[in-house]
């Protein structure tokens, strides 16, 4: 678990490269309950990230939902990044 508890958003990270990240851990420990693993990714969410809450509300159930409830928000974080290149 301390491999997980490790994987900590970066503040240039963007939710999809988290989420991808996550992913690619959690996959490698197997042990652990998925619900762990969810309390896991959503706790190390850095601060700033505007759907920390909202992730919170729509809680994944296990670790093959998480890109899913998450999708949402990560489409919504690139059309601002690309508003903002623009």
């Amino acid at each position: 678990m301390a491999v997980l508890n490790a994987v900590i958003q970066d503040k240039k990270e963007t939710l999809r490269e988290y989420v991808e990240r996550f992913t690619r851990a959690s996959v490698e420990i197997q042990s652990a309950h998925d619900g762990l693993k969810c309390f896991i990714f959503k706790s190390n969410l850095h601060d700033y990230c505007k759907f920390k809450e909202d992730l919170g509300v729509r809680a994944a159930k296990d670790m093959n939902n998480l890109p899913t409830c998450a999708q949402p928000y990560t489409n919504y974080e690139e059309k601002k990044l690309m508003e903002e290149a623009q």
